[in-house]
């Protein structure tokens, strides 16, 4: 048995019901429907605006509070790897034990030269810089 035809409210082709909900059915269809609840929806938040905004603001403070509470969860960065060794450092104050004050400048000037740049701040060495 066919049985009567409805007419879609969103796109406005004729469909049969389910004969569950022969009385009550509105949309032909899963994408009618989502059109029609979408409309709904922005009919409602248009009537209550306020009512509305203050849900929104819930529902984004609830998710920051999520999203922060997992990014908590997360382990610290490893630590920095040092630019050079250790064995380095002590070659270098062996050798600057050794030398002129001067010498010793220039000395730290180019192993400076050699190192990556840290956080892209550099800046000269001078006599001055090391004194402080």
């Amino acid at each position: 048995m066919a049985g009567r035809s409805h007419r879609c409210s969103e796109c406005r082709k004729a469909f049969v019901p389910a004969p569950s909900a022969r009385t009550k059915q509105l949309v032909c269809g899963k994408t009618c429907r989502r059109a029609r609840r979408r409309k709904l929806a922005r009919r409602r938040r248009a009537l209550h605006l306020e009512d509305s905004r203050a849900d929104d603001r819930k529902r984004q403070r609830g998710h920051r509070e999520r999203h922060a509470a997992a990014a908590e969860s997360h382990e610290p960065p490893s630590p920095r790897k040092p630019p050079i060794s250790q064995s380095q450092i002590v070659d270098f104050v062996d050798r600057a034990l050794a030398l002129s004050r001067a010498s010793l400048v220039r000395e730290i000037g180019a192993m400076i030269d050699q190192m990556e740049p840290i956080s892209g701040n550099e800046r000269e060495v001078s006599r001055a810089s090391l004194a402080s």
